[in-house]
């Protein structure tokens, strides 16, 4: 699968003003979608307004993006390496009261560039002002040309227990995207119990997994609606990833024993109990 030697670039804002006159500000970033290649220039405007009675000074901020193990997007500094091929970093610029001004961010892609996709943060944050609000960022996504590669690691699945005495089975699920593009997720769970008995769930996922980024899913084994017989039980789990469809498939196996077999048992072997008590009683008094 070829990208058709092109990068999509796609920006989003995602930051609202504060709206004190103080440290009042917006930014208005426009949304590209440019065809480029390795080697190519382009230069990337977002408007900056100032909001407030006083004219202000703004730092150009370039950061990059991740996504924790939850799904969510978390920015940060060199986390990136995109984030160096941006020029006019820390550059300073000053806009006048209600009024607005175009920055413009030049992005290079290298020559030896290899495909594959990546994040950034591109925005303003008011001069000598690290009050929340003060930074405002506009999500930069693109795609450097070249093959795609959709790769998807099942780094671990395991059951919070062993043994269930109580219908909370639940575990957690690892994948890792290790190819150069994002991913849609889709996920099917199949328990196998005692009997034959036999149901599935659907595993969400959430947003898409980023490149090279971790996710965690708790996922419920329980189907509360069934009567569950005692016994061993055979989880199957099957993760669906991109535009090829691929499939991984990983399985555990645990114990269930709910309670009330504990208390039968117990009182059965009270009962046993009680009636050897009893024989070897009788036999004393026989004697």
């Amino acid at each position: 699968m070829v990208f058709k030697n092109k990068i999509f670039l796609s920006l989003v804002a995602l930051s609202a003003f504060l709206a004190s006159n103080a440290s009042a500000f917006s930014i208005s970033p426009l949304k590209y979608f440019y065809t480029l290649a390795p080697g190519d220039k382009q230069d990337i405007s977002i408007t900056t307004k100032n909001d407030s009675d006083q004219p202000k000074e703004y730092i150009y901020v370039v950061t990059g993006l991740k996504q924790d193990v939850s799904g969510r997007s978390i920015f940060a500094d060199n986390i990136d390496l995109a984030e160096n091929w941006i020029q006019n970093k820390n550059e300073v610029v000053a806009v006048p009261a209600k009024n607005s001004k175009d920055i413009i961010f030049t992005l290079t892609i290298p020559k030896n560039s290899p495909p594959g996709a990546h994040y950034l943060g591109l925005g303003v944050q008011e001069k000598n002002d690290q009050a929340i609000g003060a930074r405002l960022l506009t999500l930069v996504t693109f795609q450097v040309s070249g093959t795609a590669q959709e790769s998807l690691d099942l780094e671990k699945l395991v059951s919070k227990q062993k043994y269930y005495f109580d219908k909370n089975w639940s575990g957690i699920l690892s994948l890792k995207n290790t190819g150069n593009i994002d991913l849609d997720l889709t996920g099917q769970l199949r328990v196998y119990g005692p009997f034959n008995s036999f149901f599935s769930n659907a595993i969400s996922f959430g947003n898409k997994l980023f490149v090279q980024s971790q996710r965690d899913v708790k996922i419920n084994f329980t189907d509360n609606s069934k009567w569950l017989w005692p016994g061993k039980y055979y989880v199957q789990v099957s993760v669906g990833y991109g535009l090829t469809k691929q499939v991984l498939n990983a399985g555990l196996s645990f114990w269930y024993c709910p309670k009330w077999i504990l208390i039968v048992l117990g009182l059965v072997l009270f009962a046993m109990m009680l009636k050897f008590i009893y024989k070897r009683v009788k036999n004393e008094v026989a004697v």
